[in-house]
């Protein structure tokens, strides 16, 4: 659950793509009940397609390289202990996840039909196949494998000026070590910003795509 600081944080980065007119689409690894998803899509200024890829249903497994913390944490899911916000029920457990965000939008006026938001189930390695240039990405995915993935698939379509906020570099330690393995021979090509998140981002002068 991101607070709301984190979420104006969404916002204001899409505010910022569309005023520098960077091409490309939005992205969401790990969308969850929708909440982040919705600020991105209600935050668009101009005609910009949304993909969301979620298995929307429960997660998949850290593993070693995720640390003992995280291995726990999957622990207390996979027993049933896990709790989530407000003292609701852990989104890993609701039935018929997909559906709920669908009509979420709906009720905010954004039915994913007709507003060009996409929702893409299934894991990250079967699914996430960016279609298009990516202007801004937000990985809210926890596991080194996850976050690994992610950006093996998004960062080569992240157009110059695109931005990818990393939403569990400072809470999971797979995460950093994903972002930090990933980055590691491309520091010219990026920016890095400190915000109520990791933001990565492409320099607009960067004349070639990563390689991975």
């Amino acid at each position: 659950m991101l607070g709301l600081q984190a979420l104006l944080d969404l916002s204001e980065a899409v505010v910022w793509v569309d005023r520098q007119h960077v091409p490309g689409i939005i992205v969401e690894a790990g969308s969850a009940r929708g909440g982040s998803a919705l600020v991105l899509a209600a935050s668009r200024g101009q005609a910009r397609a949304v993909y969301l890829y979620d298995t929307f249903e429960g997660i998949p497994p850290p593993t070693e390289a995720d640390g003992q913390q995280a291995l726990r944490r999957f622990e207390d899911i996979r027993s049933g202990r896990a709790g989530g916000v407000r003292k609701q029920a852990y989104y890993g457990y609701e039935p018929h996840l997909l559906e709920r965000v669908r009509q979420s939008f709906a009720e905010y006026g954004m039915p994913v039909e007709s507003s060009q938001i996409y929702l893409v189930a299934g894991l990250y390695q079967q699914t996430l196949y960016p279609p298009k240039p990516v202007a801004l990405a937000h990985l809210d995915c926890d596991w080194y494998e996850s976050v690994k993935v992610c950006l093996e698939r998004v960062v080569p379509h992240l157009a110059p000026g695109g931005r990818i906020i990393i939403d569990d570099y400072d809470y999971w330690a797979g995460c950093k070590r994903a972002v930090d393995e990933y980055f590691a021979d491309k520091q010219s090509g990026f920016e890095f910003a400190r915000r109520r998140r990791l933001h990565v981002i492409r320099r607009p002068d960067s004349d070639a795509l990563p390689h991975h």
